[in-house]
């Protein structure tokens, strides 16, 4: 059994990041809200084997994508299908074992 571990307070402070990573942490996210608009202008977002929960929306500047391995329900759709004002710069995008659709 895992222990789920909430993200460090510190790491909602932090300004200047444009990268996250974080694999088979048993990262459970307790509030999506917060996170989700945290990590919005993230270029590179890697959250692979977690337990995260939500599906957030893209916005043009993330590059790489990966939230594979975390058991996510829901639409494709809302992720990716969403008016954006500026060219989407996606170009590394997995999503395998979820249970997504759309």
């Amino acid at each position: 059994m895992y222990a789920y571990l909430k993200l460090v307070s510190w790491l909602y402070t932090q300004t200047t990041l444009t990268s996250l990573h974080i694999a088979s942490s048993s990262f459970k996210n307790t509030s999506p809200e917060m996170f989700w608009s945290f990590v919005f202008h993230f270029s590179f977002l890697s959250l692979f084997n977690n337990s995260i929960g939500s599906l957030p929306r893209l916005t043009s500047n993330v590059v790489i994508f990966d939230i594979n391995g975390n058991n996510m329900s829901g639409s494709l759709s809302h992720l990716l299908c969403h008016n954006m004002i500026e060219k989407s710069n996606l170009k590394y995008f997995v999503v395998y074992e979820n249970h997504l659709s759309g």
